[in-house]
């Protein structure tokens, strides 16, 4: 499959839905001249075996492959990744935390992106509703922060009462205990008929769901990246996030949301009742939200910089005339 003129496959395992062709290892290496041939080849590589395999391809092999790795992961890494990772072509890490924990100088920092045309603004999400929705998503347990969320929502809910919350997320056998004390949580403040566990969403289905939401909680104890915040941006929908993540890149207090301490629900409570009172849902405000995801975190924008990184490794990004141009625009926007 092409993208931006460059042939993609995927080598191993496929994650999520299969939207580009996958070959095995194996299957690379026994059909490797009628493949690759002579030609340089960019294997693109994110964990310590794919670091191994690439370099049993370039250093044992001598196969004429360039390893570009992307590191998300905001703690030190083993000696083992370090020293893996200092053998790489290029690292890219994709937030600034990422990047300073790095054995090596990142060769640039790039955010993964959103599908811009999947994730758009309810275009009728603008009119007057009688009542607002908070939600978050992620698997119900500690480490998400789904009992900061529903804290902080029983704090909200005491001044607001038009407010609802709902959590998306799969609730694991392991976990059913921590649920079921949200639960009594919730019953003893009087606010279940306000609060729903609407259990796991598909990817697909996720912008359906979230459309009919006001304001996106994040609050995870610890994110190496953490997409969702993003998506809900490019639908219109601000975010109250921890700071971990991509989150201090992203947020920018006062105007898409805020940033909170992950284990203060009241900090959560109070920065989600200064963003109910913004103009939420009305074209002006959701347009300026997804013009800056659209700026700084598309997934086309995460391609061209990743495509960068390929033609540096191969030495053929030195004709600025070959570079995809940055200033495209997604469709999406919402009109008043």
């Amino acid at each position: 499959m092409e993208f931006f003129n460059q042939d993609v496959t995927i080598v191993g395992n496929v994650l999520g839905d299969q939207t580009l062709p996958s070959i095995s290892g194996q299957h690379l290496l026994s059909c490797w001249d009628q493949l690759v041939g002579d030609e340089p080849l960019v294997l693109h590589v994110r964990r310590d075996a794919e670091m191994l395999f690439g370099l049993w391809l370039r250093d044992v092999l001598r196969k004429p492959v360039k390893l570009v790795f992307t590191s998300a992961n905001m703690t030190r890494r083993s000696w083992i990744g370090r020293g893996l990772m200092a053998r790489m072509d290029a690292v890219i890490a994709t937030t600034q935390a990422a990047g300073a924990v790095l054995p090596v100088k990142p060769s640039a920092i790039i955010p993964h992106g959103v599908d811009l045309g999947q994730f758009v603004p309810n275009r009728d999400h603008g009119r007057q509703k009688p009542r607002r929705t908070l939600a978050c998503v992620g698997r119900v347990r500690e480490g998400k922060g789904t009992h900061r969320f529903v804290s902080a929502f029983i704090e909200v809910a005491r001044q607001h009462d038009d407010v609802d919350a709902i959590a998306f997320g799969m609730i694991k056998p392991e976990d059913a205990v921590f649920h079921r004390g949200l639960v009594h949580q919730l019953e003893q403040a009087g606010l279940s008929d306000r609060f729903i566990w609407a259990g796991e969403v598909h990817h697909a289905d996720l912008v359906e769901r979230l459309s009919v939401c006001d304001v996106l909680v994040a609050l995870p104890e610890y994110e190496p990246f953490g997409v969702t915040p993003l998506e809900a941006m490019a639908m219109g929908i601000p975010s109250i996030c921890s700071y971990t993540g991509c989150f201090v890149d992203l947020i920018k207090p006062g105007q898409n949301g805020y940033l909170v301490p992950h284990d203060d629900e009241f900090a959560a409570a109070a920065a989600i009742s200064k963003v109910l009172n913004w103009p939420l849902g009305t074209a002006e405000f959701v347009n300026r939200l997804r013009d800056d995801i659209s700026d700084r975190f598309s997934q086309r924008a995460e391609a061209e910089a990743i495509l960068g990184i390929y033609r540096q490794v191969l030495g053929s990004y030195d004709d600025p005339s070959t570079r995809p141009s940055s200033t495209w625009r997604p469709a999406g926007r919402i009109r008043a």
